[in-house]
């Protein structure tokens, strides 16, 4: 009966960290001093950097350009609640394309039968590509109803710049 469930443990904890290695999302862990304890190849990609050089390294150093981020988590340490998943802004230096990318984001305490927060768990999917083409669509909409809106060629290319100014501001 211990030989089976030890294989049946074995089993469990090669298929958990298959689906971890695995999984289409980043995921982290960090313990209370903020070092991650585990992290899979998608968030180390995200991070732009390996493995080695992102557990057991504390997140202010792996990613110093991100406060927003340890802040949440440090809020869900103090707080012991979850931060829901929700879109962040992530800053990257390093990456083939360092600078803002979006992200929906969840962090989740790992608390014990006690209450007391040991860590936290991290989700993160990147959208940056899904909200650019909204920023995108959205614009073109806005100039279409400007197009149409007038048969007076100033006003129309008026109008146009007052939408395209703020969009190439935000895009550069």
């Amino acid at each position: 009966l211990r030989v089976k469930n030890d294989q049946l443990r074995d089993d469990r904890v090669r298929f958990y960290e298959r689906l971890v290695d695995w999984a289409p999302v980043g995921l982290a862990y960090f313990d209370r001093d903020l070092v991650y304890r585990l992290c899979n190849q998608t968030n180390a990609n995200y991070i732009g950097k390996p493995l080695d050089q992102i557990i057991g390294h504390r997140l202010q150093d792996v990613v110093p350009e991100n406060p927003a981020v340890w802040t949440a988590v440090e809020q869900v340490l103090t707080s012991g609640e979850p931060y829901p998943l929700q879109l962040m802004s992530v800053v990257f230096v390093g990456r083939e394309d360092e600078g803002a990318h979006d992200f929906l984001i969840a962090f989740m305490p790992d608390t014990d039968a006690f209450g007391e927060t040991h860590g936290v768990y991290v989700y993160a999917r990147e959208i940056t590509d899904i909200t650019r083409t909204q920023d995108a669509l959205r614009f073109l909409s806005e100039a279409s109803i400007q197009l149409a809106a007038s048969l007076d060629s100033h006003a129309v290319m008026n109008a146009i710049i007052d939408l395209a100014v703020p969009y190439l501001a935000d895009f550069c």
